[in-house]
């Protein structure tokens, strides 16, 4: 799409400058929605070029992902170190226009997709042996608990750490959102509405 690069081409160099040991990087289900591939062309890609070890974390409540997403963009930062004071702001959710990436889909759209794209990435890496992480049980509450498990799968020693963020958001969700009442309205008797209360 707008990208200023191609992804593979950075790719493939970014792995040239370090010819030893692990290389690895993220792709998510919105980078491949941009730039107009589907996710079994982006898995095929990379076993092609020699990626081995495919690990998804997969966060179940994607409404909680996008409001901290939209949050973060108003602070201008995703990412807080431990003991920052942290400025409380609310997203404003527009239920008819919701929306990480270039696309923009009604809120109930958004949330099918990200539940479908994650199950299809889950199903096609399957082959490959990857990895599994769920944030709310393996990263939310102890980071290390991904931590240890992602050095298992790559077959490394974990080394002894200590997260230095904290998360950004921790509020019940419905005090992250300005007006609940269209999202409550959207999600109500939907497999979606447990997240508002998650």
């Amino acid at each position: 799409a707008d990208w200023p690069c191609r992804p593979w081409r950075l790719i493939d160099h970014k792995r040239w400058e370090m010819p030893q040991g692990w290389f690895g990087c993220e792709i998510t289900h919105r980078n491949v929605s941009d730039l107009g591939l589907s996710m079994q062309e982006v898995i095929d890609t990379a076993a092609a070029k020699g990626f081995s070890r495919f690990i998804v974390l997969e966060r179940r409540n994607h409404l909680r992902r996008y409001v901290s997403s939209r949050i973060g963009a108003a602070r201008g930062k995703l990412h807080h170190n431990l003991g920052e004071a942290i400025e409380p702001i609310r997203a404003e959710i527009d239920t008819l226009q919701t929306g990480l990436s270039c696309q923009r889909n009604p809120l109930l759209e958004r949330l099918q997709r990200d539940h479908d794209s994650m199950q299809e990435m889950l199903a096609l890496t399957r082959p490959y042996g990857g990895l599994h992480l769920v944030y709310e049980d393996h990263v939310e509450q102890d980071p290390t608990v991904a931590y240890r498990m992602t050095c298992e799968h790559l077959g490394l020693a974990p080394e002894r750490v200590e997260p230095a963020l904290q998360r950004g958001n921790p509020q019940p969700i419905r005090e992250l959102i300005k007006d609940c009442g269209p999202v409550e309205r959207a999600l109500r008797g939907t497999r979606f509405e447990w997240m508002l209360d998650s």
